[in-house]
């Protein structure tokens, strides 16, 4: 039995020595993995680094000569002061808008009073001849369709004259 627990304990010590070997070298691969991650994120470091400094130089660049970039916001607000921009005449711009509004209200409004008619006329009337002619349907699309025009003219005016008031505040600022 003494040779026996001789021979498990020299067992016992070389899978111990085995097991320390692969430690030690677990350690060192994650020793040289951490080494590989630092000069990578060395790498990194420098880049944003040269990338920094040349933004710096950029902006020394742009701090020597700003009248550039005040030339510019210049020349954008001559561009909307000459008449060439999105809101420059804008009172025409709404008289027109209010012309447009109001035609379309109409043609919307002739074409519901066409199928409010067309509506009220049933075929087949009496007895299956002719054609029953509902007058009340009828006047209601007539009445319908004036009041809406109605409204939309109101509307209209409502935009022409806002468009009249700025494009006489506009001439009177430019006088």
């Amino acid at each position: 039995m003494d040779q026996n627990q001789a021979q498990n304990g020299q067992n016992a010590g070389q899978a111990a020595q085995q097991s320390a070997a692969q430690a030690n070298q677990q350690y060192q691969q994650y020793q040289q993995g951490g080494q590989q991650y630092q000069q990578g994120a060395n790498q990194q470091y420098q880049q944003y680094q040269y990338q920094y400094q040349q933004g710096g130089q950029q902006y020394q660049q742009y701090n020597q000569n700003p009248n550039g970039f005040q030339k510019t916001v210049n020349e954008v607000k001559g561009a909307f002061r000459d008449g060439q921009g999105m809101y420059s005449n804008v009172g025409n711009k709404l008289c027109v808008i209010a012309k447009v509004v109001f035609w379309i209200g109409v043609v919307y409004h002739a074409i519901n009073c066409i199928l409010g008619i067309v509506g009220s006329v049933a075929p087949g009337g009496l007895f299956g001849y002719g054609a029953s002619v509902n007058g009340v349907g009828i006047v209601s699309a007539l009445i319908s369709a004036a009041l809406g025009v109605f409204v939309f003219w109101i509307a209209s005016l409502c935009i022409y004259g806002f468009g009249q008031i700025v494009t006489k505040i506009t001439e009177d600022k430019k006088d």
